[in-house]
């Protein structure tokens, strides 16, 4: 299969990937309201954090480990870490929450969520991880978005069955229709347990998980016997490698959602939190062009040396996309938000209105990062993504200040920790310096020496292709 080929079959599967995680996003959060949905999304980013943590060791390097140190000694190293570091995790959610420095921890709910089903989705998502990454050597990247898109179908079948039970037992003479809509009218109305969707998210991701390893059975046996690694050897270059390929990978995930905290922090606003939870997951989607470009030269990287010519045509065909669908978004009024999403949602609009030139740029970067990643060039991502959050960090602080409505509010909001009551500003204008920060890590990517972007050529060369599709007919 060629290499374009297969990008257009991984947005296929991205794609439907996606359309089953929107689903699933929309029917819990109009089922819970925009608030309770900011706190699931809150602890969901914390999970993250950890797992990403965690995978300090075991993580993004895994194709690149296995490749150089075989199946066996990778799966030996990394193992007895996922299962030995969860512990940290419940030791510090009893420390902080004790402490009251995680504020969320104010219920037994609360405190069963995040010591019991936080610590089985970072140990799930952690397995998982090491799958794909076994996966990602043998070029399965078809199998493995079938394995994400299944996750996601089982999802949204779980959180239906659970629903169901509800409007039985709790809403006589009530349809599930009727439960849905009423609580998308009422944003304070929560017709479905945090719990539950937490419980759906830890059964789901496990299913996934046997799964993957049920398919991949006997190709795994074969490479573990057949595995000659030196385990010295492993010790010694293997986690230091996966340790600058994670930390690219973490100040990345920060640099786009970094403003997710900044939010809970200066504004205590959870009614936000729901709201961009939502548009950070719009653009997600709109990614999956940029990333289905830059998964397959990552895998073509990691066997062969790339043309110039083939990264910057991916590169070009990935911002096109990523434009021509984002702009399309761009034009949806805030009102179809709120019909679609619920009340309190219509806020997306704007929200993503003020991040769409941050997404045209990650579009242009997220290609040609990958394909830095297959090569192995961890410490030039790790300097361009550290510079990226700085600049989001100073530009968040200068957008609050001159664009606030109340210096001396932002002020006390970074010294105390949340705004004075009633002098709340109408919109959280820091959104707009991720703009500057993409537009830096643009930057960075495009300076990086030995790679040429030909865009207008590459523009040319798609339009006749698809001038040439439409001849054939």
């Amino acid at each position: 299969m060629t290499a374009s080929k297969q990008a257009v079959h991984t947005i296929f599967w991205q794609g439907s990937k996606a359309v089953f995680s929107v689903l699933f996003v929309w029917l819990y959060g109009r089922l819970t309201g925009v608030e309770v949905r900011g706190y699931i999304s809150l602890l969901l980013l914390n999970v993250q954090i950890a797992m990403m943590l965690v995978e300090m060791i075991a993580g993004s390097a895994i194709p690149n480990m296995i490749i150089q140190f075989g199946f066996k000694q990778v799966v030996k190293a990394i193992l007895p870490i996922i299962l030995g570091l969860i512990p940290f995790w419940i030791i510090a959610v009893i420390f902080l929450g004790s402490m009251g420095w995680i504020e969320l921890i104010n219920s037994p709910y609360m405190w069963i969520s995040y010591l019991v089903f936080a610590p089985l989705m970072i140990l799930f998502l952690a397995l998982l991880n090491l799958q794909y990454g076994y996966y990602q050597t043998k070029g399965w990247i078809e199998r493995r978005n079938r394995i994400q898109t299944l996750i996601e179908f089982l999802k949204i079948g779980l959180l239906i069955c659970a629903l169901s039970r509800i409007s039985g037992d709790s809403y006589k003479n009530r349809s599930i229709l009727d439960v849905f809509i009423e609580s998308g009218d009422n944003p304070h109305t929560s017709n479905l347990d945090m719990m539950v969707v937490l419980g759906v998210l830890c059964v789901s991701t496990f299913v996934g998980w046997l799964i993957s390893v049920v398919f991949s059975f006997k190709s795994m046996q074969l490479d573990w016997r057949n595995s000659i690694a030196n385990s010295i050897a492993m010790g010694r270059h293997g986690f230091s490698e996966s340790v600058k390929a994670q930390t690219g990978h973490l100040l990345y995930f920060l640099i786009t959602r970094l403003p997710v905290w900044m939010i809970v922090w200066q504004y205590r606003n959870h009614g936000w939190v729901g709201v961009l939870a939502n548009v950070f997951l719009m653009m997600d989607t709109l990614m999956i062009f940029a990333n289905s470009h830059g998964v397959v030269l990552h895998a073509k990287a990691l066997n062969e040396d790339l043309e110039n010519h083939e990264t910057s045509h991916f590169v070009s065909r990935s911002v096109l996309l990523v434009g021509v669908v984002g702009g399309i978004v761009c034009l949806i009024p805030s009102s179809f938000f709120e019909w679609v999403f619920g009340s309190g949602f219509g806020e997306m609009h704007n929200f993503f209105l003020a991040i769409f030139p941050a997404l045209g740029l990650a579009a242009f970067s997220s290609p040609v990062a990958h394909k830095l990643h297959a090569e192995s060039k961890f410490n030039l991502l790790i300097r361009i993504y550290f510079e990226a959050l700085l600049v989001l960090i100073v530009g968040w602080i200068i957008m609050e200040w001159v664009m606030g409505v109340n210096n001396l509010n932002f002020g006390h909001a970074f010294l105390c920790g949340h705004t004075e009551e009633g002098n709340v500003d109408p919109f959280p204008w820091g959104l707009l310096a991720m703009n500057l920060s993409f537009g830096w890590l643009a930057y960075r990517i495009w300076s990086w020496g030995g790679w040429q972007w030909h865009f207008l050529d590459d523009f040319k060369s798609i339009v006749n292709r698809i001038a040439n599709i439409f001849a054939t007919k």
